[in-house]
């Protein structure tokens, strides 16, 4: 075996172990976390590549017509770009906090466990705070619906969180039938209608950094002045949250007008 072939053997089976064994600690931390099967198939799939160039090395690239091969690596390159380029506004728009006092805070919902809060969802919350401590007199919706595992809604759950840690229970409106981001907007314009009839009304949007980019754009789609307030992710689901992420903004972008 020469070295380059060696080279690349190892470059598949290193990622496709690396990918498979991120998958386990994922599930390790959080049996139903979303998107997680992802690094999974990722991992046997460069595997299984790996075995497969072992066996048939470069030569059957030479049956394969050769317009076809630069036609399928500039989708190749020209997608791996865009991906790149997305996530690169993801990261940044997730690493930015605007304080900029604004006429409401709409605090997006996350997963419950049965009754109690996530990790993705008291980091949202953690930051809630963070930005009360600095606007207190700014009200606040907590938005999100009641899923099937769940035993309250997350936005009953949001407002006892906040209320514990000392806020006005005057200060927050629940929106409690969203089962979407385009929903936590749609559902809490509504709410946020009933009160205030200024254009644009200016809101601050309190999510996880992973999620922030697409939430402002859909906020910004439903008429809002968008100002964003991140919270973290726990950082060793952050990969996996960022690279789902990216389909997700496909899908925002196509169908959450």
């Amino acid at each position: 075996m020469d070295l380059k072939k060696l080279i690349v053997l190892i470059i598949f089976f290193i990622f496709g172990g690396l990918s498979i064994s991120y998958y386990i600690g994922l599930i390790s931390y959080t049996p139903n976390m979303s998107f997680s099967r992802f690094w999974l198939i990722l991992g046997i799939v460069l595997i299984v590549m790996g075995f497969f160039y072992l066996k048939f090395d470069t030569k059957l690239l030479s049956y394969i017509p050769k317009k076809f091969l630069i036609i399928f690596t500039s989708f190749l390159i020209i997608g791996f770009s865009f991906f790149l380029v997305t996530e690169a506004f993801i990261y940044k728009t997730g690493s930015e906090k605007d304080n900029t006092p604004t006429d409401y805070v709409v605090v997006l919902g996350a997963g419950l466990i049965g009754d109690r809060i996530s990790t993705s969802l008291q980091l949202r919350l953690d930051a809630a705070l963070e930005f009360h401590s600095i606007h207190p007199e700014i009200p606040i919706i907590v938005s999100g619906g009641q899923g099937p595992d769940e035993l309250l809604s997350e936005a009953r759950a949001m407002k006892d969180y906040l209320i514990e840690k000392g806020i006005d229970p005057n200060l927050i409106t629940m929106e409690d039938k969203s089962t979407s981001t385009y929903e936590n907007f749609m559902f809490s314009k509504e709410l946020i209608s009933n009160k205030c009839s200024k254009t644009p009304i200016k809101v601050t949007v309190i999510t996880n950094n992973f999620h922030q980019f697409r939430a402002n754009m859909i906020a910004k789609a439903q008429g809002f002045e968008v100002h964003g307030y991140p919270g973290s992710c726990h950082p060793y689901s952050s990969l996996n949250f960022h690279v789902r992420e990216f389909p997700g903004v496909i899908k925002s972008f196509i169908f959450d007008r």
